[in-house]
């Protein structure tokens, strides 16, 4: 997951728990929303960090791969 926030030029907390925060572009219910039409459940917002979305670690390899292609077909489409 961090690599590919690196490759999109995301900023993210470095984390040693099983979440971490990672820099959304635009609207947050927007990206949840988006998120969710592709099948992935991501954080809410925490304010202030509206520009950051909450993302568990603790899923599966496959998951997290799935986020990661899903990130970087955002970004392919200027969502983030």
């Amino acid at each position: 997951v961090m690599t590919c926030l690196d490759e999109l030029g995301l900023k993210y907390f470095p984390s040693h728990t099983a979440f971490l925060f990672h820099q959304i572009r635009g609207d947050h219910d927007e990206y949840v929303q988006r998120m969710s039409e592709h099948g992935i459940l991501v954080g809410r917002a925490f304010p202030p960090m509206d520009s950051f979305n909450r993302l568990s670690l603790s899923a599966t390899p496959d998951e997290l791969e799935r986020f990661t292609d899903t990130l970087r077909k955002f970004r392919q489409n200027g969502w983030i």
